[in-house]
This record gives structure tokens, C-alpha cells and sequence, in this order.
């Protein structure tokens, strides 16, 4: 399997599809921590572009798996450079969902030269008031029940900051609390990740084989970390990157990543183009899908 070698011990696995003689796109995962699925090259036509699909460290394929180990956004943004000089790619076009919009946002704005464009979905720039209303359970106003079964689960002397309690037990708990809290964790982030919300059993069937534990444990050591950048970092850079024509498709009722940053950051910065669809956070909602395919074709017949 193809793999590129970190100078820290950690094997980074990547894909190719396509066609090889067309523009290059580096697709990010989400999470931090999902890792890359085939379901993932269905935004692309895979005639006309080079598709590089990317386990982050810890995620996927990526050796070690789960790792917290040096993995940091810092550690991340360099890893691309890494895959991109050892692909002997020059320059590129990002795309990425949420946790993925923020690293193809800090890796534009470390090297904007290598960067042609880039198709974001659901914004996030890690900023601690966009990240209050999903990890505090103020989903509870659309979503009553997933939010209760996340809160419930939270002693009361932790009602002030139900995400601390979250994260701390999955980092640092015991191996039972660790695997319950991961589970409910993404169970909850599941349960408010689309307009129409799943049923319990849809949710349970996504959740079925996959390591939660390691999912999670990424996650909240981000978080922990606030995603190891100052706050308001990705907001106060966007202006280095006015050059770069940057697409973005956000659902009006995303619960996780809130539609109230996009709108505004549009309205401020000429370079980017948002498309607001009837649809939540999820990629794999037809109207979000629908909307990153045309964009993705927009961005393209502009570089052409």
C-alpha cells in the first residue's frame, strides 16, 4: 500500500484516482480523526482530475492508528507539504468538510503559493464560539433528544462545560468510560448532522465496526488543545489569501459548524463564494452533494 514516511515515526496513507494529467485535488477528511472513505470520489469527475485521498495521522490507514503523538495542525500542514513534494505535485486544489475546510485553510495560508484553489463545506476555523454551540448541546433547541441523551451522561457538577467533562474522560478515563463517552460522542454528532435526522438504528449501523475510541480520542485532543492555534487565527489570516478563489457550500441548518460565520466571512472577503443549501452538515445529503459537485465544476472552469 502506498504510504509516505514522516520523520517522526508516523506512515501516512494515500490514494491516487483519475486521470493523472489533470488538475491535482488533495481531498481532506473531517474529524479530525474520520479518515477517507471510497464515497469520498463521488464529488469529483474522475475523467477530467487527479483525486488524492489522505488518512491524516492517526486516521484511516494512517500508521499509527489512533496516534496522538505529534499530531498537531502543525504537524498536519507539514504532512501535506511532505505528500505533495514527494508526489512531486507543485501546486494543488483543496478540498475539504468541516475539520477539513480548517486544514485547507491553515495549509493555504502557510503556503499560498502551492494553493489554486480550494471547495469548502461547512466551514469551521476552530474559533471557540463557533465550537460552543455543538460541544455545550445547544442542539438541544432543534434537536431535544439527541441533545438530552449527550447531556445525560454528564455529572451535574459539569452542567458549566459538558464538552470538558466529554474529552477528559475519553483522554484520561477509565478504558470503560473512554469507550462509552467515544461512543455517545460521535453517536450524538451523528444524531444532529443532518435536516432530516437519522433513526436510531441508521445511527447505530454508521457507528457498527468502527473504532469510535480512536475517533474520538483525535477529536477531543484537538479540542483540548484548541486545535493548537490562537483563537480567531484562520479569521484574521483570511485576508493573505484574497488571491485564492475559495468556493464554499454550507447547509442552513448545520448544527455542528453554524451557518453564521460563512455569511459573514462572504460578506467581507470578495474571494469567497457561498453557496447556503437547504441542507445540514453532512456531505452525503443530495442537496450538499448536489451543491459541492457544481462548485467543484465552477472552480474549475475558472482555473481553466
Amino acid at each position: 500500500m502506498p504510504y509516505v514516511n514522516t520523520q517522526d515515526e508516523h506512515q501516512l496513507y494515500y490514494e491516487h484516482h483519475g486521470n493523472l494529467d489533470g488538475p491535482t485535488i488533495l481531498f481532506l477528511h473531517g474529524g479530525p480523526g474520520l479518515g477517507t472513505t471510497q464515497n469520498d470520489l463521488g464529488y469529483f469527475d474522475l475523467t477530467i482530475v487527479n483525486v488524492i485521498l489522505w488518512d491524516q495521522r492517526g486516521a484511516g490507514k494512517s500508521q499509527p492508528a489512533g496516534s496522538l503523538e505529534n499530531n498537531t495542525s502543525q504537524s498536519l500542514v507539514a504532512d501535506i507539504d511532505l505528500l505533495l513534494e514527494q508526489l512531486r505535485i507543485d501546486k494543488v486544489i483543496l478540498f475539504g468538510g468541516s475539520w477539513g475546510s480548517t486544514l485547507a485553510l491553515l495549509f493555504a495560508i502557510a503556503h499560498p503559493d502551492r494553493v489554486l484553489g480550494l471547495v469548502l463545506r461547512g466551514l469551521f476555523t476552530a474559533s471557540k464560539q463557533e465550537r460552543h454551540f455543538f460541544e455545550e448541546g445547544e442542539t438541544a433547541l432543534f434537536y431535544p433528544k439527541a441533545a438530552a441523551r449527550y447531556l445525560k451522561h454528564v455529572p451535574t457538577n459539569h452542567a458549566g462545560s459538558m464538552s470538558s467533562y466529554y474529552f477528559e474522560q475519553i483522554l484520561e478515563g477509565l478504558p470503560e468510560a473512554q469507550e462509552k463517552l467515544s461512543y455517545e460522542l460521535m453517536y450524538y454528532g451523528i444524531s444532529v448532522s443532518r435536516k432530516a435526522p437519522y433513526t436510531p438504528s441508521e445511527i447505530e449501523s454508521r457507528l457498527a465496526g468502527a473504532n469510535q475510541r480512536h475517533y474520538a480520542r483525535i477529536l477531543a485532543h484537538f479540542s483540548v488543545n484548541d486545535f493548537f492555534v490562537p483563537d480567531e487565527y484562520i479569521i484574521n489570516q483570511l485576508f493573505s489569501l484574497s488571491h485564492i478563489p475559495i468556493h464554499l457550500v454550507q447547509g442552513r441548518y448545520d448544527m455542528i459548524t453554524t451557518p453564521q460565520l460563512a455569511i459573514r466571512l462572504a460578506e467581507k472577503h470578495e474571494n469567497i463564494e457561498l453557496r447556503l443549501v437547504d441542507g445540514g452538515h453532512s456531505p452525503h445529503e443530495s442537496t450538499v452533494k448536489t451543491a459541492l459537485q457544481e462548485e467543484m465544476a465552477n472552480l474549475l472552469a475558472r482555473l481553466s
